[in-house]
């Protein structure tokens, strides 16, 4: 099985991106040849570290059956203005064509038989186009920030629920299937089955930690780092974080940011402020997806403090890969009431630790917590690793083999087919 997938990929930043990177490992791992086609070289803003001279990262990059195309990486950049023929030409041609043309060399060269995509701009536009012109089967993937700029843009539903009405499939979820059969949409054509999770083969507690020498970052043995890993950004509650750490000013800790891009220099200058905190943050940059395990064994606790969030039904995978790893999260409030959707069990103070990031004494009173007591910290989080489900993600992989086979094949409904996963999945879990 041969599948051209249109994604956010890594080095640019992101969950989608960590999200299609995951799941082209473990697609590649069960033997489907994956081939990337994604403008990742071209982006400038929100980029991991990745070092192409180096055979680990070259390798992590493009792992077993994983194929990377990207535009800048294969001469797709935009053409030159030529002033001396006063020609615009194509200097405005727009990321889907070209991303469109990458597709087609793509699928002719190595004979994809499925078009798969994840984020609708312009991912998913393009592969849509891509599977008008080559006939291959369409699956569209989504994050929730797809689903609020077409919501909040009147201009773009007419295209959009074009390109709905004609995908084999639409990977969603229960609560944003109501959106698509708002559109019309049938819901035939939805799948809400399980379609993602963590891999336990990359995130357990058995990872090595990370090797910060690598970065000049000497840490002292046992010293308590409070990781935040994500944008730089207001409502990510970092800058609550930053207040509420100042006032610490007896205990040692670190403040691990794994973070990059627009708003750096701002946050870095507001981080000066606080003379309490000289020498005790460090900006490790963007790392890639296959790095993070390492980073979050290394945490005391993983800090996800998003509030005010503008997206609903907004669940960053971070806190579920540091309870894989078996590391303790803090999360604030929004982000606690999105996982008790997804993860029965949690209780705070036991598995996982909530707090409103906008209560600053509060936030401090924990952040001590945390940097003191270490045994209370790693208990909350070997408890949080027990109700991490490792089934999930073969489960995910699995599947979407089985949907592969039968867009390809159509040997069977595919109403009927869902239905059988749907009881498979139900029997599995």
């Amino acid at each position: 099985m041969k599948i051209c997938f249109f994604t956010k990929y890594p080095p640019i930043e992101g969950g989608s991106s960590s999200r299609s990177y995951w799941l082209a490992r473990g697609l590649g791992e069960k033997g489907v040849e994956v081939h990337i086609v994604t403008d990742a070289l071209e982006k400038k803003l929100w980029q991991e570290k990745i070092n192409f001279e180096n055979t680990e990262d070259l390798v992590n990059l493009q792992p077993q059956n994983v194929y990377f195309h990207s535009l800048d990486a294969l001469g797709e950049r935009r053409p030159d203005f030529n002033k001396r023929k006063n020609e615009v030409e194509l200097l405005k041609t727009s990321s889907e064509s070209r991303l469109v043309n990458l597709g087609l060399r793509t699928i002719e060269t190595y004979g994809c038989e499925i078009i798969d995509s994840r984020y609708f701009f312009p991912y998913g536009i393009a592969a849509y186009f891509t599977s008008k012109i080559t006939g291959r089967p369409l699956i569209l993937r989504h994050a929730g920030s797809d689903i609020n700029r077409i919501l909040d843009n009147v201009k773009l539903r007419n295209i959009f629920k074009a390109i709905f009405s004609e995908a084999s499939l639409i990977f969603t979820s229960n609560e944003r299937a109501e959106f698509f059969k708002k559109l019309g949409i049938s819901p035939e054509n939805l799948y809400t089955g399980i379609n993602y999770g963590i891999d336990a083969k990359y995130f357990n507690p058995n990872v090595p930690p990370f090797d910060f020498k690598k970065y000049n970052l000497d840490i002292s043995s046992g010293l308590p780092i409070v990781t935040y890993i994500g944008k730089i950004s207001p409502l990510k509650g970092i800058y609550q974080l930053v207040e509420a750490a100042s006032y610490i000013k007896k205990d040692k800790f670190l403040l691990l940011f794994v973070s990059d891009g627009q708003g750096l220099e701002d946050f870095k200058r507001y981080l000066k402020k606080f003379s309490s905190l000289r020498g005790k943050y460090f900006f490790l940059g963007f790392v890639p997806p296959w790095r993070i395990p390492s980073v979050l064994k290394s945490s005391r606790c993983l800090v996800q403090l998003e509030n005010d969030f503008p997206f609903a039904l907004h669940f960053p995978i971070q806190p579920l890969e540091a309870m894989a790893v078996g590391v303790c999260p803090l999360v604030s409030e929004e982000i606690r009431a999105s996982y008790n959707k997804n993860l029965p069990g949690l209780k705070n103070g036991k598995n996982i630790l909530t707090v409103n990031p906008k209560d600053i004494r509060g936030l401090k009173k924990m952040l001590e917590k945390i940097i003191k007591d270490k045994d209370w910290t790693e208990n909350i989080g070997r408890e949080a690793n027990k109700i991490f489900n490792p089934q999930t993600f073969p489960l995910a992989i699995s599947t979407t083999i089985k949907i592969y086979e039968n867009l390809s094949k159509r040997n069977k409904s595919l109403k009927k087919f869902l239905e059988e996963l749907e009881k498979l999945i139900k029997n599995f879990l």
